[in-house]
């Protein structure tokens, strides 16, 4: 069976959504301020410490839970030459 993205829609019978479809259904998309990111980061760590306190999880099943994401943090980089400020 072929799974590419043109053999699924034409199987479907559907067309890929626009960002109007999007925001017309949800909320106009808007720049991220970086604070819902933060403030996810912070209740998972909020709740790895709880659950480590309760006795739920050891330290060493929290750092086997994230260390899935360290071997990214040192290959990842962001190219801000071609960027501008927005205001």
């Amino acid at each position: 069976m072929e799974t590419s993205f043109d053999a699924i829609r034409k199987r479907l019978r559907t067309e890929p959504g626009t960002l109007a479809d999007f925001e017309a259904e949800y909320d106009p998309v808007q720049p991220s301020d970086g604070k819902g990111r933060s403030t996810v980061k912070g209740s998972s760590r909020a709740a790895d410490s709880a659950a480590i306190k309760q006795g739920l999880k050891t330290v060493r099943d929290v750092k086997r839970e994230n260390e899935v994401f360290a071997p990214l943090a040192g290959r990842a980089r962001i190219d801000l030459s071609a960027s501008r400020r927005l205001a």
